[in-house]
């Protein structure tokens, strides 16, 4: 659609640009009250029909098949049982309650109950009875159908109800039930005691015996830590020697510890000195290198006296330095000598000391192991000692326990309280029916009408895929609406011809409709470019006709000259809604050379609009469409004429409709509210779009007002807006050509 511009959206028109996807196909509130108006009377009549529907079904169900409920309550009483020799009561709280009342009513509904229900004499002398006792299948099932039992919110009572066609039977029936399960609460009360009782029993013997057993085991125990070695102090005296070995530990460890480190000094001085101080003192000590070094000082002296008298070359000096040599070189030799033995046995001490000192440690620890494990021993014994006596007194004290409960069930088992349920309330005869109930058999079929009806409405609104509204044509279509047309019949609007409308009524609503589509035309594209314009439709009976010849009358009516060709050879109708005198020619004359341009054209009647008759129908009516005299035809009357209007065939009937639109400046669709499927405009829009068509909008056609619809609601604005009366009212329903 080269040149068109976005239509505005006014009362009449909705657009949407052309790119844009088609919404999902979901309603919007305003839609579904729009369905609701529409079928109203649908809901009113389905709503009322199930009403009476609904009480004449009470009505056969009461005269057929009536129902009497009787009802009772029994009371559960707390699981627990109150202590009857102490005169105290346990109490329960709800959720134990509530479990306890649901119990029971389980246990009421349980087959095995109801089979000893049916098996007693007087449910089995009832009708109700009699009617089904061939069939234990169908007496078991209407049994569980006719019978309730209900917990009670909140309290410990069991409502019971049983329904039959005879009062008196209901109650019966009921007593019979409540009866047996008093007697299956007896019984079974008797055999939970008796068990109970037995249990107790058994735990109380098991009891008991492990006693014997701890205590004989405590008294061995005993013997054995009096009789411990060591232990006739007690643990003070073991704590006392632990103490002493120690303390003589860690002597021992500083002295092995001062040994190392004297044995580390020694190593360090023979590194550095060769000889330790000790050695090199004992060495000097030694009377024998103390006298050669004495022995040394003397012959020095001497030497020194014979230097005073004599030279140092003297034989005498060298004599005496001799000697000096001599007593020197013995010294050294005794002083190494000494030092060696004395440094083996410095080295020798100390490694004695060391062993001596680690074998008293390694003494001293074995013994402080020793005397550990036997404190630790006896600490673990007086340990299992102490907790003995402490599971002794636990079990004497559960060993009174059990005492207590074994008399305490033994009273109960005596006591009328043993049994935990009561009847609360016997079963009353009924007066008046539980089936059927009027006040519910109406509102049912009071709402199963509206929900049937709502059912039905929406599924015949989905099954109708025609374009309704202008709504559909924006969801469904995907172009512009140029306009919608209100449906209208000729005895609505006082004897008016739908063609002459726009001309001799130009107040009413429907001439303001065609007037609306010739305004959106304009506002589509430039008017330069809506020279010739074709009228189709998907089909016949959409109104195309009347379409093109009011949008004609609006068009001239604003000073234009409009041409109206009728296209249409198969079906032709511009001729009755203009009728002429005499022999017409017309737009077939033309196209094969029988008649001039100016022959073919005549006059309307309408200043401004000038008509082309169909004229007779030719053998080849595409071809004749087709042609080059066709196109010529349109150019030369475009100098003329300011609008071309062709009323052609249906788009998807023949396939005249595409040929003339593939020389028009645009095409109007016309769509038939309500009759025109979606699927079949869609097709013709799939069609024209792969010809290239240019597709000026849609026009929906016939569109019938609501009560209360926005269609009505604009018509009777229109109308007050004018000062004009609404005489001339919105038509009823016709299809046109």
């Amino acid at each position: 659609m080269s040149g068109q511009i976005a239509l505005p959206r006014t009362a009449g028109m909705a657009a949407r640009p052309a790119g844009a996807p088609v919404p999902m196909n979901t309603l919007t509130f305003k839609e579904v009250m729009g369905i609701i108006r529409r079928r109203i009377w649908l809901i009113l009549i389905v709503t009322i029909l199930c009403t009476i529907l609904a009480g004449g079904l009470w009505y056969l169900c009461r005269m057929y098949y009536p129902k009497y409920t009787s009802q009772a309550f029994i009371r559960c009483k707390m699981p627990n049982a109150p202590d009857l020799l102490k005169g105290q009561t346990t109490q329960v709280n709800e959720r134990v309650i509530a479990l306890e009342t649901q119990s029971k009513a389980a246990q009421l509904m349980g087959e095995s109950f109801i089979t000893r229900v049916l098996q007693r004499l007087r449910v089995q002398e009832t009708k109700w009875f009699q009617k089904r006792k061939d069939n234990a299948q169908e007496l078991m099932e209407d049994f569980k159908d006719s019978f309730y039992a209900s917990p009670r919110r909140d309290t410990d009572l069991i409502m019971l109800g049983f329904s039959a066609a005879r009062p008196e039977e209901a109650q019966a029936i009921l007593r019979e039930v409540m009866d047996q399960f008093q007697q299956d609460m007896v019984s079974g009360a008797e055999g939970e005691f008796g068990d109970r009782l037995k249990t107790l029993n058994k735990g109380k013997d098991d009891l008991t015996n492990e006693l014997t057993r701890l205590r004989n085991n405590q008294k061995d125990l005993a013997r054995l830590i009096s009789s411990t070695k060591g232990w006739e102090g007690g643990d003070i005296v073991v704590q006392q020697e632990l103490q002493l070995l120690h303390q003589e530990k860690l002597r021992l460890q500083a002295l092995l510890k001062e040994m190392e480190i004297l044995q580390a000094q020694v190593q360090e001085q023979r590194q550095q000195y060769g000889v330790t101080n000790t050695v090199r003192l004992a060495v000097e000590q030694d009377p024998l290198v103390q006298g050669l070094r004495n022995r040394v000082v003397g012959l020095n002296e001497e030497m020194s006296r014979l230097l005073e008298r004599l030279g140092e070359d003297h034989q005498e000096i060298r004599e005496v330095k001799k000697r000096i040599e001599a007593v020197q070189a013995i010294s050294t030799q005794r002083e190494a000598e000494l030092e060696r033995q004395y440094s083996a046995s410095e080295e020798q001490s100390i490694l004695n000391q060391v062993q001596s000192l680690t074998q008293e440690l390694n003494e001293i620890n074995d013994k402080f192991a020793e005397v550990s494990t036997r404190y630790s021993d006896m600490q673990q014994r007086l340990t299992d000692y102490e907790s003995g006596e402490e599971q002794i007194k636990l079990m004497v004290d559960r060993l009174e326990t059990y005492e207590n409960e074994i008399n305490s069930t033994k009273a109960t088992m005596t006591s009328p309280d043993r049994v935990r349920v009561e009847i609360a309330s016997t079963p009353t005869e009924p007066l008046e029916m539980s089936f059927p109930r009027l006040e519910i058999f109406l509102p049912g079929g009071f709402i199963l009408g509206l929900m049937l009806s709502a059912g039905l409405l929406f599924l015949l609104e989905f099954l109708d895929d025609s374009i309704k509204s202008p709504s559909d044509v924006v969801r469904y279509l995907n172009i512009p609406l140029l306009g919608i047309v209100p449906e209208y019949e000729d005895k609505d609007a006082d004897e008016i011809p739908i063609a002459k409308v726009a001309a001799i009524h130009p107040q009413s609503i429907f001439s303001e409709s065609f007037r609306q589509v010739r305004t959106n035309l304009f506002f589509s594209a430039p008017a330069e470019e809506m020279r010739s314009i074709l009228i189709t439709s998907s089909t016949a009976d959409c109104g195309k006709t009347t379409t093109a010849v009011n949008l004609g009358i609006t068009l001239a009516a604003e000073g234009k000259k409009v041409l109206l060709v009728d296209a249409n050879f198969r079906r032709p109708a511009l001729s009755r809604m203009f009728p002429a005198e005499g022999t017409q020619r017309g737009l077939s004359n033309l196209l094969v050379g029988q008649v001039q341009e100016s022959e073919a054209i005549r006059s309307t009647g309408t200043e401004g609009l000038a008509l082309v008759e169909s004229g007779p129908t030719p053998p080849n009516p595409a071809e004749l469409l087709n042609s080059v005299r066709m196109r010529e035809f349109l150019n030369h009357q475009k100098k003329h004429y300011d609008h071309i209007i062709i009323d052609g065939p249906p788009m998807l009937v023949v396939t005249d409709a595409k040929i003339l639109a593939g020389f028009t400046d645009g095409t109007l669709l016309v769509v038939h509210a309500e009759d025109t499927p979606r699927g079949v405009v869609q097709r013709m829009l799939r069609e024209l779009r792969a010809g290239n068509v240019r597709i000026l909008g849609v026009l929906l056609n016939a569109v019938r007002p609501r009560r209360g619809g926005y269609f009505q609601e604009s018509y009777d604005r229109y109308y007050e807006y004018i000062g004009g009366e609404k005489g001339t009212s919105l038509p009823g329903g016709k299809k046109r050509s």
